[in-house]
Formats: structure tokens, sequence, C-alpha cells
């Protein structure tokens, strides 16, 4: 779990030297964000810039010191919220807050590059329980080996688990594609006697690929023909809805699947069925969904009657 690093408000001075006779001040610049504290993965969340000074009718702006956020926003008062609407991993870093404004027909801003109003984001996802069981169970046999799996139910695959004994020197990692591991504890001792604990760690991928498309037959298709078109995607969040659409058309399925693909049949072509396909691809991950780009086209172009 990462530490929240978020300055819920901070304030510092600053003023603006001008060729005017007098000074342009901006003072008790403030950034905040809610909710608090660390952000959970698909969270949103508000950032809120503001500035006391006279000047209003300016320009707020938000920017990710190391990454592609920036959004600027006018506003007629001194303040100005930004909302980030479910944030991942890549939302995480600092940001800054710039507010700039005219005032005798030149601009002035306030400095953008101080780290005083640097915030992070950090974002963690909420992972269940591990499971661990025992082989043999019960007592064991000096010299006996031992057999510790550890599961969990996740979708975020390609994690972690650690065996960790709760009093001793026996701790152990191993990194597995699936959802277990299986850690052997050969010819045991009185040493690898007490207790044994799971866990699981993992990095969380939201980007979901563009899927593949493929098509049986291939080229033309006889009226009253059957096809096949398959969707496929190389992802690990799996359990999700893949959904076959006609470009220009009325067909239209969906099909929920346990792995990475799905088989679409359109039995019996005809003319209305000639055209342009797509596939996507939606899946569920901590209570929020998340859509793929569409793939590739592949196209039924049915021949006439025999």
């Amino acid at each position: 779990v990462m530490r929240d690093h978020t300055s819920v408000s901070i304030r510092q001075e600053f003023q603006v030297e001008t060729s005017d006779p007098h000074r342009v001040t901006l003072s008790e610049f403030l950034i905040s964000k809610r909710p608090a504290g660390e952000l959970t993965w698909g969270q949103d969340v508000s950032v809120t810039c503001s500035i006391s000074t006279q000047h209003l009718g300016g320009t707020f702006t938000l920017q990710q010191t190391s990454g592609s956020f920036r959004k600027s926003q006018t506003s007629s008062t001194n303040s100005v919220t930004f909302n980030i609407p479910q944030v991942t991993f890549s939302n995480e870093g600092s940001y800054q807050c710039q507010y700039q404004t005219r005032v005798s027909s030149r601009d002035f801003n306030s400095p953008q590059k101080r780290q005083i109003y640097d915030f992070v984001f950090c974002v963690s996802v909420i992972l269940p329980k591990p499971s661990i069981s025992m082989i043999p169970v019960g007592n064991v046999t000096w010299g006996q080996t031992v057999s510790i799996t550890c599961s969990i139910s996740t979708q975020h695959l390609g994690g972690t688990f650690t065996l960790q004994q709760s009093s001793g020197s026996f701790r152990k990692s191993q990194t597995s594609s699936t959802n277990s591991a299986t850690f052997n504890i050969p010819q045991v001792t009185f040493s690898n006697e007490g207790s044994y604990q799971c866990q699981y760690q993992t990095r969380v991928s939201v980007i979901l690929p563009k899927p593949s498309i493929s098509m049986i037959p291939v080229g033309n298709v006889t009226w009253g023909q059957t096809v096949s078109i398959t969707c496929s995607i190389s992802t690990q969040h799996l359990g999700g809805t893949f959904t076959l659409q006609q470009s220009s058309g009325s067909f239209r399925k969906s099909q929920t699947s346990s792995t990475n693909s799905a088989t679409f049949n359109i039995p019996q072509v005809t003319f209305s069925n000639e055209g342009s396909y797509q596939c996507q691809y939606q899946t569920r991950i901590s209570s929020r969904d998340f859509s793929s780009p569409q793939s590739d086209s592949v196209r039924i172009s049915a021949t006439g009657k025999n």
C-alpha cells in the first residue's frame, strides 16, 4: 500500500514585480484535493486551486509535473475546481497549480515550478485476502516434504505471492501468471514448525489493448452460408464482455467470456448481413467499467443465391 503524500492545504506568498509604480500581489495560493488521503484505483477526484488576489478573471492551470495531464479553466472568482474521473496509476505523480491574470494590458503568471505547490496522488487497488492450504494436512513427519499453496480471487494476475513464517526465518516469493503459487518445503525439521501466511502483490495496468478480429470463411460468402467471427484480446483482465457490431446495420451481439476470446455465429447470411464488423471488449474492475478501443474491421460480402 502506498503512503499518501498529499498536502491538503499549502500556502505561499509571492510578489510579481512590474514596471508600474505599484506591485501586483498574489498571496495565499492554496491547492487541495477531495477525497483527502490515499485514492482507490477508479475513484473520482476533484482538485481545487485558489488564490487570494483582487485581480480576478484569470486562468487557473493544473499540470501533472511528469505526465500528460494538463487542464486550464478561466474563473471569475478566486478559485476553480478540476475534476479527474476514474484515476489510475497513470494519474500518480506531482501536480502544480498556476494562475495567470491580465493587469494594465500585461499578463502576469504565478510561479510555475515551485515545489511548495506539489502534491501527490497515490493510487491503490483493493485486493482480497489470499487463501492458503497445505499438503499433507495435519502433523508432518520429520524429513517429509510439505507443499503450501497460496491462491487469490482477482483479475489482477501476473503478481507475486510471498509465503512467510510468522515466527521464523522462512520467507519465499514466487511470481505467478495465474491466481495461485505452490511453495515446497523439503525435509522439514523442528525449525520449520510454526504458522505460515500468504501475501499477494501486483501492479495493475488498466489500459485495454485493441482486440483482434478474424472471420471464417475468409473472403466472399455464399448466400445462406454460416459465418463465424472471432474476437480476441491480449489482457489479464478476463471475465469481460465482447461485442460484435455491424458498422452500418442493425446487427449487434454481446457475449460474456471467461477467456480472452469469443466467437459469434451469423447463420444463413443474406445481403442484409453485408458490411464491415468490429469488436469491442468491456470489463469491470474494482466496480468500474472499462472499454477497449474498437478492433480493425472484417467485411462480409455475400454472393447471389444458388
